[in-house]
């Protein structure tokens, strides 16, 4: 099931972000996501590359993969979770500040 935020047109979700970022609490948790997005985003970049670079040396043991795996998946999942939590944050926020356009009389 669709969210409110998910079923906003492109312009209207932009606003809602817009809004959302000028609140003092939107404006911190908007800052936070973003860094847990750019910790993901590094964790991936090195698990891959530290993959690639032991790879090509033909030393990939046991122990590199118990580092790369668990780095790779702990990334992804920030990259995920904080995707959903700003989803999540945009809908309660759009909830409590838009008003129902198709009232019923």
């Amino acid at each position: 099931m669709k969210n409110k935020y998910q079923r906003l047109t492109k312009e209207e979700k932009k606003q809602a972000i817009k809004e959302y970022q000028q609140t003092e609490k939107g404006h911190g948790m908007m800052n936070r996501l973003t860094r847990l997005m750019i910790i993901g985003i590094i964790g991936i970049i090195y698990a891959i590359g530290y993959f690639i670079m032991e790879y090509t040396n033909y030393s990939l043991n046991l122990a590199d993969l118990f580092l790369i795996i668990p780095l790779f998946l702990a990334s992804l999942f920030f990259i995920i979770m904080a995707y959903k939590l700003k989803i999540k944050n945009l809908n309660n926020f759009v909830l409590k500040n838009k008003p129902q356009k198709n009232a019923k009389n």
